[in-house]
């Protein structure tokens, strides 16, 4: 959740075997919150937790500015279309709400492998 606008982020993710198998998301806020939790969502399945991780930080790095090799791109299928936002600064955090979500849930489903 991001307090202060009131967007809000949850996945449930099933993973299979250390891989994303099933995404299902609920996303309630401003159209780029929604819109980067349905790429996301899309976006991850079929990936591994090592995949998932270089992911959200490449991400990160996008929408911060900061350089993304090519061959990460790929990695964000359509989530690099969001790279627009980065011309409302103050938008950003709305973009990067799903990737923190996902975040979460991959240090929840790592402690549960532990």
């Amino acid at each position: 959740s991001n307090p202060f606008c009131g967007d809000d982020i949850s996945f449930q993710i099933l993973f299979h075997h250390g891989y994303v198998s099933r995404v299902g998301s609920q996303s309630n806020g401003c159209a780029i919150n929604n819109a980067s939790a349905s790429i996301l969502g899309e976006t991850i399945c079929g990936k591994s937790i090592e995949q998932l991780d270089l992911l959200a930080s490449r991400f990160k790095i996008l929408m911060s500015g900061g350089h993304v090799p090519n061959k990460h791109m790929e990695l964000l299928g359509d989530l690099k279309d969001l790279v627009g936002v980065r011309r409302a600064p103050v938008r950003v955090k709305c973009a990067l709400l799903a990737i923190s979500a996902l975040e979460d849930a991959l240090e929840l489903y790592c402690e549960g492998a532990s």
